[in-house]
């Protein structure tokens, strides 16, 4: 699809703006907050006034609500956020405090259901254990985490080191992705958990070979998530509506033709590594053996002598990525429960990536597209046992409420 010239000037202003280190003149980057927040939850990007199809994330759940009864102000609010920070520099916390206070004060309805998705529960988390009081918390009756990615997920670690898709490749690259992934301090509370991924490798570095890169055929049902209600946040203050659709049952087969498995075959073959002259880079590395692999698993040290690599070698684009992963560490306690009742609805039945392989010697690794080492259960992002063992966990703590429950949605 064409977009006029005045559309593509959208795009990159839009692109640009996801960075935190890009400061223009009269710029300042804020949540969509009118109608309640409604609209900020239901749409991030659009070209004009219209909504980018991609972008509609949120736009079909908040349509059903409306149609259930759910009314902007009375029944329905939006509590949109600056994803790019962390709870303890955006505005997230304050922000559904005077919700709450507002619903509860000036409605008949004297708490409300919060229900959070994603990288939104762990925001929230920081809120329950740190900032709100229990004047603030009586006024919740309980928590939706909808995919909360509690242990962390593998991909957030492919995405700072190489780049992944977000919304679309023909909006933003992959290498876009993550030069200001880099850069926003949220990116970091996605992480794997070293209790949950510590042993688990996620990154191979160079060194591939036909017995350890795994491409299987997978069948399985795909899961499509309970659709409750959505974050980046939305309070809902009577009934809960649950939105399901039809049972999808696909076959997954790997492709011989796939750029993936052609660039591992390519990555293989003995001509894959040429005697040209190192670079300057390489030169710097001499250890880096392509044919020696590098592994790194979810473990806090392994982590943080990665981002360390990269911050040696890709400068401004990755200063700074070391004190964020130590500062996204102190923000929350997953495994300390909320001082609520939380409802967890776990995705499940789509293979999830949660090990990725490079042929490339370093640093070039960091601009290619990983291979799949190994897939698990999961909504295609989120690994299941992410959620599962972080609320497993909490439902058999004894000294605050237990979880409402733990639902396996499958549709």
């Amino acid at each position: 699809m064409h977009h006029p010239p005045i559309l593509c000037v959208w795009y990159r202003s839009w692109v640009n703006s996801l960075n935190p280190l890009y400061q223009k003149a009269g710029l300042r980057v804020e949540p969509d907050r009118t109608n309640w927040g409604v609209k900020g939850v239901s749409c991030i990007l659009k070209a004009g006034k219209e909504c980018v199809p991609p972008a509609k994330v949120f736009w079909d759940m908040v349509l059903a609500l409306e149609k259930s009864g759910y009314r902007a102000g009375t029944s329905l609010f939006g509590v949109p956020y600056d994803w790019r920070l962390p709870p303890t520099r955006n505005k997230l916390c304050a922000d559904l405090a005077r919700i709450l206070f507002h619903v509860t004060n000036t409605t008949t309805h004297r708490k409300a259901i919060i229900a959070a998705h994603s990288l939104g529960n762990l925001q929230l988390l920081h809120c329950f254990q740190s900032v709100f009081g229990v004047e603030t918390l009586s006024r919740v009756k309980g928590l939706v985490a909808i995919a909360a990615p509690w242990a962390g997920a593998p991909q957030g670690l492919r995405v700072l080191f190489s780049g992944a898709e977000m919304v679309s490749r023909l909006i933003i690259t992959d290498a876009e992705t993550r030069d200001f992934a880099r850069q926003m301090p949220g990116a970091y509370m996605l992480l794997p958990d070293e209790r949950v991924w510590g042993n688990h490798s996620i990154l191979q570095v160079g060194g591939l070979t036909h017995s350890d890169s795994y491409l299987p055929s997978v069948s399985s049902s795909f899961t499509i998530r309970v659709i409750v209600i959505a974050t980046r946040v939305i309070v809902i203050t009577t009934r809960v509506i649950v939105i399901t659709t039809r049972v999808i049952t696909t076959r997954v087969i790997i492709d011989p033709n796939h750029p993936c498995v052609t660039t591992l075959a390519a990555c293989l073959s003995p001509n894959a590594h040429s005697d040209a002259p190192p670079t300057f880079f390489e030169q710097l590395a001499p250890d880096d053996d392509p044919t020696q692999p590098t592994e790194y698993r979810g473990r806090v040290d392994e982590i943080d002598s990665l981002f360390g690599k990269m911050e040696a070698y890709r400068g401004v684009s990755a200063s700074g990525m070391r004190n964020a992963y130590e500062s996204a560490l102190r923000v929350v306690d997953v495994w300390r429960p909320p001082p609520l009742p939380v409802v967890c609805v776990i995705g499940s039945g789509k293979p999830t990536h949660v090990g990725f392989g490079y042929c490339e010697a370093w640093p070039r690794n960091m601009d290619e597209e990983p291979c799949t080492r190994k897939l698990e259960d999961g909504d295609a992002t989120v690994p299941t046992r992410s959620a599962e063992s972080v609320c497993a966990h909490w439902q058999k703590a004894t000294e605050i409420p237990r979880t409402l429950s733990l639902a396996y949605m499958q549709t």
